[in-house]
C-alpha cells in the first residue's frame, strides 16, 4: 500500500487462515466482537496490546486441512513477525 499504514481488523468467532493477508505489510488485529473501544486504543497507539488468543490461528490450509480434530494444539501455528 505504498508507504502508508494497513491495519486489517477481521471480526473471528472460528479459525482463521492469514495466509493471504500475510503476504502484503500489514497490521492484523483479531476482535472478537466484544469491545470496540479496544480497538480503537490499539490503533491511535493509547494501549499497547498484551492479550493471547483462546485458540491457535493455522500458518495455511495445508495445516488445517491435515490437523487432528480431537487433539488441541497440533498445528503449525501462525507467528506474527
Amino acid at each position: 500500500m505504498g508507504d502508508k499504514p494497513v491495519v486489517v481488523s477481521v471480526k473471528v468467532t472460528n479459525l482463521i487462515v492469514f495466509f493471504e493477508i500475510r503476504k502484503i505489510d500489514t497490521n492484523i488485529l483479531v476482535h472478537m466482537g466484544k469491545q470496540d473501544q479496544a480497538l480503537i486504543e490499539i490503533i491511535t497507539d493509547t494501549v499497547e496490546p498484551s492479550t493471547l488468543l483462546p485458540f491457535q490461528i493455522p500458518i495455511d490450509m495445508l495445516t488445517v486441512e491435515s490437523q487432528f480434530k480431537d487433539i488441541p494444539r497440533d498445528i503449525k501455528p501462525y507467528i506474527d513477525v
